[in-house]
């Protein structure tokens, strides 16, 4: 299942994992003043995505993009499926 972001960006969960195909936060100003304290510091600021274990990280604080490219590159191709295909959920039989 796709999911969408307030700036129209995407991801997909899988298990204890989640991918998002873009940098950022996905909409949140985060620069404003009462939001500002929110801010979570860039864990992978170089990485294009961002990829979360949220078994051990439900928060979505560390960026594991740059260290599970494996787990990247069949999320990506997951969600670029689903994408492609106009369907947010795969067509169960």
């Amino acid at each position: 299942m796709l999911e969408q972001t307030n700036s129209l960006k995407l991801s997909i969960p899988d298990g204890q994992w989640k991918y998002l195909d873009h940098q950022g936060s996905g909409g949140n100003r985060y620069n404003r003043t009462h939001l500002n304290p929110y801010a979570l510091q860039d864990t992978d600021p170089q990485a294009p995505g961002q990829l979360y274990n949220l078994e051990t990280d439900p928060g979505e604080t560390t960026n594991l993009y740059s260290s599970h490219p494996e787990i990247v590159k069949r999320m990506k191709a997951q969600l670029e499926k689903f994408n492609g295909s106009g369907r947010s959920a795969p067509v169960r039989h």
